[in-house]
């Protein structure tokens, strides 16, 4: 299928005939919220409910028909819990309806709405003027949300009029007021119009009115600009990136570019150069404008001659190879920076594929940094991926209900086993610590000792059965959910005594930002569950040196943990005291004025000892003893 791109033009001189049809959404019924009584966990089309908006309409008069369809995207509940959707007369958002006093709308679908009007037979005119109204809501979408509007051509091609896929919404200054978009068909007997939406919030909606199938007319529409074929998702850093793109035009190209960016400075514009067939032009970003792990933008902009512009979609990466915590920034509310970025890391695996997910790529992977991501792709449940083997993977980088993933796109492509690698230990955290910096901690696998259930805590599950227990390691002064999942052996075994040692993967599932709340403990087996009991403390042998260690995650946001050894002769002088410098030597933060002998840990959460957040930016921590001092670069990014 051929897919055509239309995000901006600009139109002159339009001219147009009779109307060949049309809707504004003034016949179908309105109604309070849309309930779906289909199965929220299945693609399935959508009906109408008594007393509810008419999310289908059979052609009665004048208007065009609709039917409309749901697809289970992101795994979410769907409609079923009451939304906006459908047919409204709803004005409070929109002010008053482009045409007449409905309009339909489409709003916290948790997953993806298509509604795709009647087919319109068009083959007694030699060209027709198709038109939408749409005005969207908000200005807060995240980078799973997106909104489209194309043209169905002949049961086949697709003509875009709005894609905002692959962009943030919030930059495409669209919001907030009526938009038309337009286009101009020749050639084609039978057409759809077609409207979507995907989001997973109330305050994110779109309404359309006013759609319009016009008889002849002119217009100068912007280059058609289709993007065929990138030399590489993320080139390595010794590799230049080459574009090629097919550009249309009803008149004469005065530039096709290549624009790009490196770390948000000044954009450099190459000249794309014309292969003389197909429409083609090709463009390079040199290997010398980028090094591991810089952030790459690019994007086509193509002009013609009655100065109509077009932009193709605007690509973002991690050039090269770049460390799990530089890929983990978080923004405002914990929203992952970097969302929609595509980046190449390395670590090793810390979970078989399989283990928690039958059907799809579910995994974890962390680096030597304590860094760690979960790699996910939907439907690659048969791909290999060994627990203590390394890997090497290219994806985008997501965030699932707050949880940071990396998702690669070809399996096969985007893999590469690099062979058997040394399995990372646990990392031994009490809950309180896991919990006081939990967004350090995402992905890492981690043993907690001493585990009990608390008195609330949901029972062990039945086999065939997940559960989500509460645990506690101080008495319950802090608590944390233990995933018993049904896709491990877990379920299968009976529940252990406790108290407990258990080893897992430290995980989130929160429904919506500030993604602060829904960290998760996740055993793999029941090998991950040790009687605390069952083991003696092993007094083993005390530091003999002041060791201060590398800190992680480094960079970090918006907590990093410091890890340090105290020798016994020290320890009792008790004059040992860690502490965070800025740049200009002065101290910013006191993390402790003692330490035991032995390995002691501290996490320092971005703050000044007046509890006020500090700047982005470039700190050390200094371990003082005496006259012996350790020093640690830490590296602060918002």
């Amino acid at each position: 299928m051929r897919i055509f791109l239309l995000i901006l033009f600009m139109l002159s001189q339009i001219a147009f005939g009779q109307t060949i049809a049309y809707t504004s959404f003034e016949e179908p019924a309105t109604g309070g919220k849309y309930t779906d009584t289909g199965d929220a966990g299945t693609d399935h089309a959508l009906q109408n409910n008594e007393g509810q908006a008419s999310v289908n309409y059979t052609l009665v008069g004048g208007e065009l028909g609709f039917s409309s369809y749901y697809y289970n995207t992101l795994d979410d509940v769907g409609l079923t819990d009451g939304d906006y959707v459908g047919v409204t007369d709803y004005t409070g958002t929109v002010g008053s309806f482009s045409d007449g006093s409905q309009g339909f709308q489409m709003s916290d679908i948790d997953g993806l709405m298509v509604t795709t009007l009647d087919t319109v037979d068009v083959s007694g005119y030699e060209s027709v003027q198709v038109s939408v109204d749409y005005f969207i809501n908000d200005d807060s979408y995240e980078s799973a949300d997106y909104v489209r509007i194309w043209v169905l051509l002949d049961g086949q091609d697709t003509l875009n009029l709005l894609d905002t896929r692959g962009q943030d919404i919030d930059d495409l200054g669209i919001e907030g007021s009526w938009h038309t978009v337009m286009a101009q068909i020749t050639g084609h007997d039978k057409i759809n119009v077609c409207l979507a939406m995907q989001s997973n919030s109330g305050k994110e909606a779109i309404y359309y009115d006013n759609i319009k199938i016009l008889e002849g007319g002119s217009v100068n529409i912007a280059p058609n600009v289709n993007e065929r074929n990138v030399s590489a998702l993320v080139p390595l850093a010794s590799e230049d990136l080459v574009d090629t793109v097919q550009v249309y035009d009803d008149g004469t190209l005065t530039r096709v570019q290549l624009q790009y960016a490196v770390n948000d400075g000044d954009t450099t514009a190459v000249d794309m150069t014309e292969l003389g067939y197909d429409s083609l032009y090709i463009g390079t970003i040199p290997a010398s404008a980028y090094n591991d792990g810089d952030r790459v933008f690019y994007r086509v902009v193509a002009e013609d001659d009655q100065g109509a512009i077009s932009y193709s979609y605007e690509h973002r990466f991690f050039a090269g190879t770049t460390p799990i915590n530089a890929l983990k920034q978080p923004g405002p509310d914990l929203v992952l920076q970097y969302a929609g970025y595509y980046a190449r890391t390395t670590g090793v695996a810390t979970v078989d594929n399989g283990v928690f997910d039958p059907d799809n790529l579910n995994v974890y992977m962390q680096d030597e940094a304590y860094g760690a991501i979960a790699i996910y792709m939907l439907g690659a449940g048969s791909t290999e991926f060994i627990a203590g083997h390394s890997y090497t993977v290219v994806g985008e980088l997501y965030q699932h209900n707050g949880l940071a993933e990396l998702q690669p796109v070809d399996a096969a492509r985007d893999i590469v086993d690099n062979g058997e690698a040394t399995m990372p230990e646990p990392l031994e955290v009490d809950i309180a610590t896991l919990l006081s910096g939990a967004e350090t901690f995402e992905g890492l696998l981690v043993r907690v000792n001493n585990l009990e259930k608390t008195s609330g805590s949901a029972d062990w599950p039945e086999s065939g059965s997940s559960a989500e227990l509460t645990v506690t390691d101080d008495q319950g002064a802090h608590e944390l959910t233990l995933r018993i999942d049904k896709d491990t052996d877990l379920d299968d075994n009976p529940e252990p005594a406790w108290p407990q040692n258990v080893t897992g993967l430290f995980s989130q599932y929160d429904y919506s930002a500030p993604y602060d709340e829904g960290y998760l403990l996740m055993p793999r087996s029941i090998n991950d569950f040790v009687p605390a009991t069952a083991i003696e403390k092993v007094d083993e042998p005390l530091p003999t040196v002041l060791k201060l260690y590398p800190a992680y995650p480094n960079p970090f946001n918006p907590a990093t943990t410091l890890r340090f050894d105290v020798p016994a002769n020290i320890a009792k002088k008790g004059d040992v005291s860690l502490a965070i410098y800025s740049v200009q030597g002065q101290k910013v933060k006191t993390l402790t004025i003692s330490a035991k002998a032995g390995t002691n840990r501290a996490v320092w959460n971005a703050d000044s000892d007046s509890g006020q957040p500090v700047a982005a930016g470039v700190y050390y921590a200094v371990l003082k003893a005496g006259q012996a001092r350790q020093v640690v670069k830490l590296l602060l990014v918002k």
